[in-house]
């Protein structure tokens, strides 16, 4: 006769399904089953409980530390709410990594995200996540190009990047001060980001080339902060978006196009490539139209 049982689906595969349902078919499967003693009843019920309902919800039970009793069992998976797959999967697919988490805080929080979306493979759509999640085009490039690698190689290669970008995020941070608090390093953290004003700052160029061009004077007209920017050796930066860029005057916008459209080194590249090249360092208001304008009269 026990051969001859139906085998329910586990419970935690059961999208949409009410968790009275499949209470209620597991017990009518029980009443089917002429071998059950009295004396042993509960024992044997609970037991078929633990195969039956699959092995995510018989994690989620042992972790509730129940008593080793069907009907305690069966009230509290009562209780558990309904899963819902498209929900939770669309959850996973909004998972991002920020700018300063490591990857293994990243890998933990998509395994996490992954526990209850009832993926084919769940590795697989890990490792795809994994590059989809990352906001770092060097990572993402060279994960793109190495397209045949499992998870656990992807993964070498982010924590690869991890070390490297430590040492740049922080070489010589530790002598930066907040200029609010007043506290070493303080720019590295993630913090809650106002929407820049535009400022009368003056700023100075890091390019060897340029920068005896561009001046800071620490004068009171100057002194405008607001709480993303800062000054760092005699340099007005802000942090924007996560990223700390060199603020530039208005007198010295066509200096920083110039050098970037100009230079040889960059080949007098057109408007998207000047300024995808200028933002990754620098802010001003109205970036995008400005080299725009330039470029125009350059052309003419």
């Amino acid at each position: 006769m026990n051969n001859l049982l139906p085998k329910p689906k586990p419970l935690m595969d059961e999208n949409g399904v009410l968790t009275s349902e499949w209470i209620q078919e597991f017990e009518l499967m029980m009443q089917l089953d002429e071998a059950v003693e009295k004396e042993s009843k509960n024992s044997r019920k609970l037991t078929l409980l633990k195969i039956f309902i699959g092995s995510e919800a018989r994690k989620r039970l042992d972790e509730r530390n129940l008593k080793p009793s069907y009907n305690f069992y069966k009230d509290d998976i009562l209780k558990w709410k309904i899963i819902n797959v498209s929900m939770e999967r669309l959850k996973f697919n909004k998972i991002i990594r920020p700018q300063h988490e490591s990857t293994q805080s990243f890998i933990s929080r998509l395994y996490k995200g992954a526990r209850n979306c009832q993926f084919v493979d769940k590795n697989e759509r890990i490792r795809d996540q994994l590059l989809c999640g990352i906001e770092n085009n060097t990572i993402t490039m060279e994960l793109l190009i190495r397209n045949s690698l499992k998870l656990s190689d992807r993964i070498s290669i982010c924590q690869k990047y991890d070390s490297i970008f430590d040492r740049i995020e922080f070489k010589g941070e530790s002598k930066m001060t907040c200029f609010k608090c007043h506290k070493p390093g303080h720019i590295s953290k993630i913090v809650n980001r106002q929407i820049f004003k535009k400022k009368s700052v003056n700023a100075i160029h890091t390019e060897n080339e340029i920068n005896q061009k561009l001046a800071f004077h620490n004068s009171d007209e100057t002194k405008h902060f607001e709480e993303n920017i800062y000054v760092k050796k005699d340099i007005m930066y802000i942090d924007h978006n996560g990223k700390s860029l060199i603020l530039v005057p208005k007198q010295h916008f066509s200096l920083v196009i110039q050098f970037y459209h100009q230079s040889v080194a960059f080949c007098h590249p057109r408007l998207t490539k000047t300024f995808y090249n200028i933002r990754t360092k620098y802010f001003w208001s109205y970036m995008y139209r400005d080299i725009k304008e330039y470029i125009e009269k350059c052309i003419d």
